[in-house]
Parts: structure tokens; C-alpha cells; sequence
């Protein structure tokens, strides 16, 4: 099995290439192709850019995988990673060229058309996941604008041993050089987020009030400590509560932004106000 390689073709009318565009050009793919490897492989692998002799009109990235004990380039493992890291590649610059640099969301419809419905992974990172890390984008757009630079390129082709991974023309290059990552950073970090009629379904619970009673809502089991004044005070007066109960009350969410999935993460919950108890036996027609 032969190992990976790239090709990066700048398409012109000349043989040439100025060495600054093909030297900056480097930097910018060795970035990039380092990071995913970086959040694909979980820093478990090395990899190694090798360049092959250039070839009129383009030059050759050879992918070659080297671990802490010396793996062969040519196993059946090694080859699978690098076809895994190319594909990723692949979804990236497809991911770049639509959304021209922006952050992408994972559950984005378009983002399933773009990359065909299925989640392409390497590791436990989502080729989306690694689209929206700032070092992968910023390499691909320097590396668009490295080449707009250079008035004699008029595009740039990308393929894997195999198949053309990405196209782009010069016409395409100023939309495609995207600097707006310091705007992403001005968003508000935390949200509170209240669900004026939540129903939470009883899975443990505990009248010790240092301990969490633990909710089925929407489908996902949440944990919370129950402070809420009215419950608290039906508790203590004898209220029975068991597992299989609900409960509806006014809940609130809190949301932290994380950057790198470009979304809101539920961080903590808080139950503000208490509405009803619901026994098991009177809820057995609502699904969670």
C-alpha cells in the first residue's frame, strides 16, 4: 500500500513560481495539516512533510507517519491514518470554501450537505470540529492570500493520490481571505436561558439538600441540587416523591459559549420555581 501524498498545483501561464509564494505557501500547509493531525491524533502520531521534486506547474507534499516507536510508512495502519487525514483535508477546504473562513455549526444543514450527511471523523474529532479551530483556518486563508499575492498564480488545485480535493481561482480569492477571527471573540460567554414549563421526570432523588436529585428533561439526564423554597417546604411536610414521578417547574439553563464547537454548552441548572408534582401514575402517556 502506498503511503498518502498531497498535491498543490498553482495554475498559471508560466513554469515558474516566485519562492516566496512556494515557501509561505509551506508554512502555511505544514500548519495545517500539523494541527489536524494534532486534534485527530489526540498527539499520538507524528507527521512528517516530505517534498517531493517539483513538477512543472506544482509541487508534491508527501505525508509520511512516524509514532514513538518507528511505524512502518507502508502498513495497512499508516496508510488508513494519512487517507483519514486527507479526507478531513478534504471536508475542511470543502467546509472553508462555503462558509468563506466563518465558523461552521455541527447540526447546520448545509453543513451535512457539504459533507454528505455523515460525520467524518479521524480519532474522536469531527471534521467540523476541526474546520472551526482558528490555526486551521487562519493557514487556509494565509495561505489563499499568500497566493492572491503572487499576480502570476490564477488558482490553486489541491488533490490526494487519488481523487481532487479542492479548486480555487483567483476570482474567488479575495472573498476566500478571511480575517474576522478577533469579531468571533465578541460574544457574550454566558447565558441564562429559563423554560417557563419544563417537566422533568424523577430518576434519584435525595431530601439530603448537599446532594443533586438527578432529571430526565428533553430526552438527557441532568443533575441539580433542589433549593427551590416550595418544594423544599412540600418536602419537609411530607409530600411523597419517587422515581418514575415528574415534576413541572419554571428551569434555568445555564449556557457557556465554547469557541471551538461555535455554540452554547448547558454548563449548570437551577430550578427557580416549582409548579407541580405529577405521581408516576398519572404521567404514563408523557414521553421524555
Amino acid at each position: 500500500m502506498k503511503p498518502e501524498s498531497l498535491t498543490i498545483a498553482f495554475e498559471g501561464e508560466n513554469y515558474q513560481i516566485d519562492a516566496n509564494t512556494l515557501i509561505n505557501t509551506l508554512i502555511h500547509y505544514k500548519a495545517l495539516i500539523g494541527q489536524i493531525n494534532e486534534m485527530a491524533g489526540e498527539g499520538q502520531r507524528k507527521i512528517d512533510l516530505k517534498v517531493n521534486a517539483p513538477e512543472r506547474g506544482s509541487f508534491i507534499l508527501d505525508i509520511t507517519i512516524h509514532t514513538g516507536i518507528i511505524e512502518n510508512i507502508f502498513s495497512s495502519a499508516a496508510v488508513n491514518y494519512t487517507a483519514g487525514i486527507v479526507t478531513i483535508i478534504g471536508g475542511v477546504f470543502s467546509l472553508y470554501k462555503h462558509f468563506q473562513g466563518k465558523p461552521a455549526k455541527e447540526d447546520d444543514d448545509e453543513v451535512k450537505k457539504i459533507i454528505n450527511g455523515n460525520s467524518i471523523t479521524v480519532g474522536k474529532q469531527s471534521v467540523v470540529t476541526i474546520y472551526n479551530d482558528r490555526i486551521i483556518r487562519s493557514a487556509i486563508s494565509k495561505s489563499i492570500e499568500t497566493a492572491e499575492n503572487d499576480d502570476a498564480v490564477n488558482g490553486i488545485s489541491i488533490s490526494g493520490r487519488k481523487n481532487l480535493i479542492a479548486s480555487i481561482q483567483r476570482d474567488e480569492f479575495a472573498t476566500l481571505v478571511y480575517d474576522d477571527f478577533d469579531r468571533e471573540g465578541i460574544q457574550e460567554d454566558i447565558k441564562h436561558v429559563i423554560i417557563e414549563n419544563a417537566t422533568l421526570g424523577i430518576v434519584t432523588l435525595s431530601f439530603d439538600r448537599k446532594k443533586n436529585w438527578e432529571f430526565i428533561y428533553d430526552g438527557f439526564k441532568i443533575s441539580m441540587p433542589v433549593r427551590d423554597s416550595v418544594l423544599s417546604a412540600l418536602v419537609d411536610n411530607g409530600m411523597r416523591f419517587a422515581k418514575g414521578d415528574s415534576i413541572v417547574v419554571k428551569l434555568e439553563i445555564v449556557k457557556k459559549y465554547n469557541p471551538v464547537y461555535n455554540a452554547y454548552q448547558n454548563k449548570k441548572f437551577r430550578i427557580v420555581e416549582f409548579l407541580k408534582h405529577i405521581p408516576g401514575s398519572e404521567q404514563a402517556s408523557i414521553n421524555f
